[in-house]
């Protein structure tokens, strides 16, 4: 199984240098900071960046002990933020690696008293005992609203189907291709619904972040991070957008 989802990325990446345009920032999105969420939550937005800095000087020493490359943080002020605000019964993530936004979103769900994770990732077949590293961060208190597979985006997905109905917040930062993409949220479309959130990571790397949000018939608005960008598809039937 591995050995194909492997395969299958490094044919999707070909597809992409050759064939995918590169995203270009247009007059279709908003771009937001982060200082921006207050003007949503001021309360939740104090206690995102009194959380966000505990976790991080956490992360930061168990970091030390690791001896492997994996990949960063994604933006995960936005992901406390967003899961506290809005509450989620299930959150779907995709690219787990050392666990930084795991361990986030389900500070973030202990915090509601509500909520499970779904993570979906793949084991770096570079590095010995690879299965330990995937979630390394993650503290075990937290373990218990978490459920982790490890076969690759797509067998991954089939678990989640079996298991949840509708998704409530779904945070998308593994196979960053197109492809990779678009094969994923094809797969898992019967559970998002219009009140789903979408968080898409690094979507400066080609246009399907945008195409989704016609698809969806969603707002496209951006934050950048880090030299990178993530794309934002807030629930409709709220007041957030309003906000912003």
């Amino acid at each position: 199984m591995k050995i194909s989802v492997i395969t299958r990325k490094i044919i999707n990446r070909i597809i992409e240098k050759l064939f995918i345009k590169k995203y270009q920032v247009g007059k279709v999105e908003k771009e937001l900071k982060i200082q921006d969420l207050k003007r949503i939550n001021p309360k939740i937005f104090q206690e995102t960046k009194i959380q966000i800095s505990k976790i991080k000087n956490l992360n930061k020493k168990k970091m030390r002990s690791l001896q492997a490359k994996v990949g960063g943080p994604a933006c995960i002020e936005l992901l406390y933020f967003l899961v506290r605000l809005l509450k989620p019964k299930v959150v779907i993530e995709t690219g787990v690696a050392a666990g930084h936004s795991s361990t986030v979103i389900l500070s973030a769900i202990k915090k509601n008293k509500s909520g499970i994770l779904y993570s979906s990732d793949l084991p770096y077949f570079k590095e010995k005992n690879s299965e330990n590293i995937i979630g390394f961060l993650v503290p075990t208190p937290l373990k218990s609203a978490w459920k982790l597979y490890c076969n690759g985006d797509l067998d991954n997905a089939n678990h989640f189907l079996n298991e949840i109905k509708k998704a409530d917040v779904i945070h998308y930062d593994s196979d960053k291709t197109f492809l990779g993409k678009k094969m994923f949220f094809e797969k898992i479309k019967k559970v998002i619904c219009e009140s789903t959130c979408i968080l898409i990571d690094d979507v400066q790397d080609n246009n399907y972040f945008l195409n989704l949000s016609k698809q969806l018939k969603r707002r496209p608005f951006i934050l950048k991070y880090n030299k990178k960008i993530v794309g934002i598809l807030f629930p409709k039937n709220t007041d957030i957008e309003n906000k912003l």
